[in-house]
């Protein structure tokens, strides 16, 4: 991204245990403590999204993101998974985030859900444009409290 080449492709379902296996550590205990199991998760959200890709650097894939629905709903849940491979190219994500939102907000209103005491998260959704919508509410699997978070429309 930025200075690497990078390619922006459909994604495929075997994309989801590349990320699971590359996420943060940081982001994969925020998952195990939230009960969740990272490849679980990215498959789920990978099944019921009408909207799905990958970044790949030389072929592996880097950052998958989806919005959940139909191509013709309204409004959906967004989801982004992030190696550390593409956040070492903080600029060119950035770049390519943005380029996405913009995209994927034409048609539809993007609906996302950030873990309260993941400051990093909340100022990451923050600064793309997300905005805060009601309470944050609890999860009650878990116990993970979530903030609602908006984007367009």
């Amino acid at each position: 991204m930025g200075d690497v080449a990078y390619e922006i492709v459909e994604a495929k379902r075997w994309h989801c245990g590349r990320l699971a296996r590359a996420i943060c550590w940081e982001r994969w205990l925020a998952f195990i403590e939230g009960g969740f199991r990272p490849h679980d998760q990215l498959v789920q959200v990978f099944e019921i999204s009408a909207i799905r890709r990958t970044a790949l650097i030389d072929g592996a894939p880097v950052a998958m993101w989806g919005v959940t629905g139909t191509l013709l709903s309204r409004e959906g849940g967004g989801w982004l998974s992030l190696t550390k491979a593409a956040m070492a190219h903080p600029f060119a994500l950035a770049r390519e985030v943005r380029a996405q939102l913009a995209e994927i907000s034409a048609t539809r209103q993007i609906r996302i859900g950030v873990a309260q005491d993941d400051s990093a998260a909340v100022r990451f959704a923050t600064f793309f444009g997300f905005k805060r919508e009601g309470e944050p509410l609890r999860l009650p699997d878990s116990g993970l409290w979530m903030v609602p978070m908006r984007f367009g429309g």
